[in-house]
Formats: structure tokens, C-alpha cells, sequence
């Protein structure tokens, strides 16, 4: 079941709203009623202990590697979420370069094994917010100078 879920997840793309005429620009993911984007399909694994969850990441991401054009593997600690996984900013009329900012067609692999009891601060519960948004709507939140923030289309 693990190994047949795997293998739609990859299959999966986002199905996306027909582009209009003399417009290059493309389509929207297509977002269900009750927000979720459709294709993509984010994939959740539970196994028993962190040793099993390290082993498998190691074998996922070699194995992935092989198959998908571009992977990205993150830890996500309460550490990561302070620094690597906070949200992406723009300062100085530059955007900030962020361990999300991956090309169309992307393999991300979040391992969640390594979180530990305890406090988040309010930047890091922002972090974990903007990964469930990633996860559920293909969305990732930008924060721009004056603490405004939107929301980009992310694959």
C-alpha cells in the first residue's frame, strides 16, 4: 500500500485551470471546496520509530533521486522552523533565497521524525502554519517589508 501510494504521489500533477486566450500566463492549480488543490498528492508516512523513519529517508531520497528532475529533503526540528524553514522574505526590494523556492515539477520530502516535545514560538507555529498551507494548497506565503505577506503558487 505504501509502495502503490508512493507511486500515484509521483504520478500526481497539479490540475490546473485552462489558461485564457492571448494569455501566456498559467492556469491555476484548481482548488476543491474544501481548499485542497487538486494532483500533487502530499503524501504522510508513519513509522514506528525515528532509527525506521531516518532509514527510509535515506532509501527515499536515493531512490528518488534516480527518478524525479529535482529533490529536496528538510528536516523540520524546532531549530529548522526558527532558521531553514521560516517563511521567505523579501528585504531590500531582493527576495531572500529559501530552502522552498524549488523549480516546477519538484520532489519535496519533509521528515517530521526529529520534532521532539515542547514550546514553538510564535515564528516557528507561522512556519509550521505555512508548511500545512504548502502541503494541503500548494500555496507558499512571502513576507515582504511592512510585515505584509501573500501567497504564491508553488507546484
Amino acid at each position: 500500500p505504501a509502495a502503490s501510494s508512493l507511486y500515484l504521489t509521483l504520478l500526481s500533477l497539479a490540475q490546473r485551470e485552462q489558461k485564457r486566450a492571448g494569455s501566456t500566463a498559467f492556469g491555476a492549480p484548481v482548488q476543491t471546496p474544501q481548499g485542497t488543490t487538486l494532483g500533487c498528492a502530499s503524501l504522510n508516512l508513519v513509522l514506528p520509530n525515528s532509527n525506521s523513519c531516518q532509514r527510509f529517508q535515506q532509501q527515499l531520497e536515493k531512490t528518488l533521486a534516480t527518478i524525479v528532475p529535482c529533490l529536496q529533503s528538510l528536516s523540520v526540528t524546532s531549530q529548522t522552523l526558527g532558521t531553514t524553514l521560516s517563511l521567505p522574505a523579501k528585504k531590500q526590494g531582493r527576495i531572500l533565497p529559501h530552502a522552498l523556492q524549488l523549480p516546477k515539477g519538484a520532489t519535496l520530502i519533509l521528515n517530521v521524525c526529529e520534532m521532539t516535545e515542547g514550546k514553538l514560538s510564535p515564528e516557528e507555529v507561522v512556519a509550521l502554519q505555512m508548511l500545512q498551507t504548502l502541503a494541503q494548497s500548494h500555496k507558499l506565503d512571502y513576507r515582504f517589508e511592512g510585515n505584509m505577506r501573500l501567497s504564491f503558487e508553488a507546484d
